[in-house]
């Protein structure tokens, strides 16, 4: 789309790599925001490794589909202040950062504690999606200023957040993966993130720091004073003040410090299995502490606790590089990265309790017959059978990126959408079937299938109707579907007419 859709009004808080403008878009006349790649005169190296990282970010965006990872709306190249630069653009959400919120209304002074640990689990479930994606995406950046939020303001919810700026973000292929250069906000930063160690553990270390400051107003781990090389000295060596030390008239509860103890341990295999797991953690030691209500009468700030524009700036060194292909260095004093299975439990299903999951339900389904419901987690498929209480894995090349599912009419086969493709699985014997249907176009949006074999595919504007009787799905050859555009806003009416399909609007 061309950048002279947007009219840029009036900046925003930016960072060191970008300038960041509130817009409007002249095609719809929202406001946006328009993230625009900041020219340093005169050092040619540093803007080609800033355009690098500033590509990176999009290209990461464009593959992330999650109601709280603030989306990518467009992306481009545009003349800007007389150069040709990258450019992104998201919505706009008005009430700001959480940082920003953090100064203006301290959740320590005015949140109950299981709203505290509500945010927390929407963070971390931002971050679990993160970490199942193959190639893994490490954050590397956890912080309030990262989440923005709207308002909810009910008992058990204070705000509803999104997480964005993956301006540092990065693709983890290997199991030890190594940086070049120290990146983050030291603050929040991981022993192993400052030993230039990349690992989605440090993603779950920058919550439970941020989650100690939401509860208490304080960091668990103290410098001697805001300076950077400080906060990182600290991270390395410093143990951790639980939050009942911090702020004991808030809190007395030996289970959640332990929580938080635990997912700020200085070796990452010592930490939760995954953040979620943290996250669930809290929320259950919350819980049972049974305290609900807010903090006391506001006092004096502490001085920590204030969110300057200093603390929340994501650069340890002002010049940085981008860091792929990245080093590969054999570990030292970490042990091997223990793989974040999903462990279901029947009993536990039965209940449809959600913390019996270690990753967040996108989507449930049940067969036609009604004998088994299809589960799409953040990673997986499953299958529960509630009449034998048996839990199955749906096995397909696509299952990890999975972003809908639909039964078959006779409830044999499992259609599985991810990953830009469609796979069929075959679940009384558990067998992958050869058919394939491949998908040049971004991840579905849904499936429906027909008692009559056809196949409804909702991508972006487009319906696509494939016609899969039982022995289709046993071939591999590719297949032509009927194509049907709704035009962004056409609603499209299917009526079977001669065993074909006819639109109407």
């Amino acid at each position: 789309m061309s950048a002279e859709r947007y009219l840029l009004k009036r900046t925003l808080p930016s960072g060191h790599m970008s300038e960041v403008w509130l817009a409007q878009d002249r095609e719809s006349g929202r406001d946006v925001v328009v993230k625009i790649m900041k020219v340093h005169e005169g050092d040619a190296q540093r803007n080609q490794k800033t355009e690098e990282r500033f590509v990176r970010e999009i290209n990461i965006l464009q593959g992330l589909h999650h109601p709280q990872i603030l989306p990518l709306l467009d992306s481009g190249y545009r003349h800007y202040k007389q150069h040709n630069v990258p450019f992104l653009v998201s919505p706009y959400i008005p009430e700001g950062s959480l940082a920003n919120l953090m100064n203006q209304r301290p959740p320590w002074q005015s949140w109950s504690l299981r709203q505290v640990a509500d945010v927390i689990f929407q963070a971390a479930g931002c971050l679990w999606y993160l970490h199942c994606q193959n190639p893994q995406i490490v954050h590397e950046d956890v912080k309030p200023g990262n989440f923005l939020y709207r308002s909810v303001d009910t008992p058990e919810r204070a705000v509803y957040l999104y997480l964005f700026d993956f301006g540092i973000s990065r693709y983890k292929h290997q199991s030890f993966e190594m940086a070049s250069e120290v990146v983050g906000t030291p603050a929040f930063m991981a022993p192993e993130q400052i030993a230039l160690q990349v690992d989605s553990a440090s993603d779950q270390y920058a919550l439970a720091v941020m989650g100690c400051v939401l509860l208490t107003g304080k960091f668990p781990i103290q410098g001697v004073d805001q300076q950077q090389q400080h906060y990182l000295q600290a991270h390395l060596y410093a143990p951790a003040v639980p939050p009942s030390s911090l702020l004991p008239e808030r809190l007395q509860s030996s289970e959640i410090d332990a929580v938080f103890l635990r997912a700020l341990e200085k070796q990452p295999e010592q930490r939760y299995s995954s953040v979620m797991a943290f996250a669930r953690a809290l929320q259950q030691a919350v819980y049972a502490y049974g305290e609900d209500k807010t903090a006391p009468d506001p006092g004096p700030r502490s001085h920590e606790a204030r969110f300057s524009l200093a603390l929340d700036s994501s650069d340890v060194q002002d010049v940085r590089s981008l860091d792929d292909p990245l080093p590969i260095k054999p570990p030292r004093a970490i042990a091997p990265e223990r793989p974040e299975g999903l462990i279901l439990k029947p009993l536990l299903l039965r209940r449809l309790t959600r913390m019996a999951f270690d990753a967040r339900p996108k989507t449930l389904t049940w067969s036609p017959d009604g004998s088994a419901l299809a589960c799409v987690l953040y990673g997986s498929v499953y299958i529960y059978w509630p009449g034998s209480g048996a839990l199955s894995q749906v096995v397909t090349p696509n299952a990890a990126r999975a972003s809908a599912i639909c039964w078959s009419a006779d409830s044999l086969v499992l259609a599985v959408a991810g990953d830009r493709k469609i796979c069929f699985w075959r679940v009384q014997d558990t067998a992958l079937l050869p058919q394939v249907l491949q998908l040049t176009l971004s991840m579905p949006q849904g499936l429906d299938w027909s008692v009559r074999d056809q196949l409804a595919v909702w991508v972006d504007t487009s319906l696509w109707i494939y016609h899969l009787p039982a022995s289709r799905l046993q071939q591999g050859r590719s297949m032509t579907p009927q194509h049907l555009s709704t035009g962004g806003c056409v609603v499209i009416i299917l009526v079977p007419c001669a065993g074909r399909q006819m639109a109407h609007s």
